[in-house]
């Protein structure tokens, strides 16, 4: 395993020493002899789990491939097995990017086919969004082809509370189901559907250029009624507002009504690339946003440089003004597909990193999964890359019932944090499933750059750290052997910080001094 991160000291007692802590409960390899992958991942009511994606392979865990990609749904239990899996589809192209359990039991899910045969009924032409209602075990109850003779995806599906379904994706119709397209290569398309299937409304977002969402998290229903949607745009015109130019697009949020007029709609980013591939209402109606940036201006601060994506994370009032946003990774390529608010507070993404260096502390070679955990205002912390020295992608994390984590994508990895690859060395993808346990904390960098001295590690009152000039910004935290973080008071003398210990229980603890480069991580005794 590649993990560095310390965070309890297993053997303590015996070795008195630090434990390499990996944080993988489990994972697992799906898929046959040729390329399967991950979009998504929810927890289900009797604790396993439900993934789609798609399949290729019609051997190993695949069985009863249509030809060519199938959607694939797989069902696990909560330690991973497979208790089913399904394709679904025709001798065409067919992909799932969404997948939900529904309140009356069973599963809806969302994607695109370009089949007219098998297991769909029928096809507009090019690609269509396909969704199809799933029973318990996984037989179709209904399936609906939407679109016109364009091609026509959908990447999100989230029921509402009158037990339809609210649907993002994209189009290039201009007949069919699709009215109102407004031109260059796709809109951003909405679709409000009953429980059976029956369009309600649909609307087309964007304006004269390229308009596009992505991914498995892009609509859901409000608090306060309507839908919120993210995605990108290069558009400055049409239902548009405040692009900010430049190479690429920005990321565009529209908050719509319950009949799908937009309220608001708002557009974030500089001249480079900015990109909105998740988004999140939070408890306080706010939002939260993650995708990526490589602009240096307009309302991105904090790029890491090196020409390519850094993960991009934003936090939006309940109207769409801009609370905070942050840069997180290196000098190599970083991306947030998917986040969480989780039960602390704050947020879990996970995505890609192809980065060694910035906040990314543990690499294994080409592209890495990559999770990051962010505190209530966005300060890093917790990251780790996971996979092998291949290529190794993030779709979709979701924390879990025990206060762990759960992930999806693909690797094409036969080492480090990956085992039981089905393909060969050929370059072969599967669906890669993992499951991180609660406790994932801070991976640290384990020199002592920064000359920084806590003493005594043994005490009975308070702790001194002593920091240097070029870090007194570092921010302390204390956790128990559990991973549990423990409220403590701090006072600041010049270049020392007192940490008062009276109000918590004798034990073990482990303290953490964040800077912006590196996490140090020291022992401490408390024996009031």
């Amino acid at each position: 395993m590649k993990r560095i991160l310390l965070i309890l000291l297993s053997l303590f007692f015996i070795t008195n020493a630090f434990s390499q802590y990996p944080g993988i409960q489990w994972q697992k390899c799906l898929g046959g002899s040729a390329d399967e992958t991950g979009y998504c991942i929810r927890q289900t009511s009797d604790s396993g789990y439900i993934v789609c994606g798609s399949a290729i392979s019609n051997n190993g865990d695949v069985t009863g491939n249509h030809g060519n990609s199938d959607i694939w749904v797989i069902k696990l239990n909560i330690n991973g097995s497979i208790n089913w899996q399904k394709t679904y589809g025709g001798s065409s192209s067919d992909v799932g990017f969404s997948i939900q359990q529904t309140y009356e039991g069973g599963y809806i899910l969302v994607g695109y086919t370009v089949s007219n045969d098998g297991d769909v009924t029928s096809n507009h032409g090019g690609s269509d969004i396909w969704i199809i209602k799933l029973n318990a075990s996984g037989g179709i109850t209904w399936q609906k082809t939407y679109g016109g003779t364009g091609y026509d995806a959908g990447y999100s599906i989230s029921q509402t509370t009158d037990s339809g379904y609210i649907v993002a994706g994209n189009t290039k119709s201009t007949d069919g189901d699709v009215t109102g397209f407004h031109g260059g290569l796709d809109d951003i398309w909405i679709l409000k559907i009953n429980k059976n299937g029956t369009l309600l409304w649909q609307k087309c977002l964007g304006g004269s250029d390229d308009d596009y969402t992505y991914n498995n998290q892009v609509v859901q229903q409000t608090k306060e009624g309507g839908y919120i949607v993210a995605g990108c745009t290069r558009s400055g015109d049409g239902n548009v507002t405040g692009y900010h130019g430049g190479a690429g697009p920005d990321a565009w949020v529209i908050k719509l009504n319950d009949t799908g007029g937009i309220s608001w709609e708002k557009t974030y980013g500089g001249t480079s690339y900015d990109e909105a591939n998740s988004i999140l209402q939070l408890s306080d109606s706010s939002y939260i946003i993650g995708g990526g940036s490589a602009s240096t201006d307009g309302d991105v601060t904090g790029y890491h440089g090196g020409g390519s994506y850094d993960m991009w994370v934003l936090k939006i009032t309940s109207s769409g003004g801009l609370t905070w946003q942050k840069c997180l990774g290196g000098s190599g390529d970083d991306m947030a597909y998917s986040t969480q608010q989780t039960t602390d507070g704050g947020y879990i993404f996970c995505g890609y990193t192809s980065s060694a260096d910035g906040d990314v502390s543990n690499l294994n070679g080409g592209y890495d999964m990559w999770v990051v955990k962010l505190n209530a205002t966005g300060s890093l912390l917790t990251q780790t890359a996971l996979g092998g020295d291949s290529d190794d992608f993030a779709y979709s994390v979701r924390q879990t019932f025990d206060n762990g984590y759960v992930l999806t994508g693909y690797t094409k990895s036969h080492n480090g944090d990956v085992s039981g690859k089905h393909g060969g060395t050929d370059g072969s993808e599967d669906m890669w499933v993992v499951k991180l346990n609660k406790n994932l904390k801070v991976e640290p960098l384990l020199s002592n750059t920064n000359n920084i001295k806590v003493y005594p590690n043994v005490t009975h009152n308070n702790v001194v750290v002593e920091l240097s000039e070029n870090n007194k910004d570092a921010n302390l935290s204390l956790i128990d052997i559990l991973g549990n973080p423990i409220q403590i008071k701090v006072e600041y003398r010049g270049l020392q910080r007192i940490i008062y210990l009276n109000d918590i229980p004798s034990g073990m603890y482990i303290l953490q001094v964040a800077n912006d480069k590196e996490v140090q991580i020291f022992k401490i005794i408390y024996q009031p």
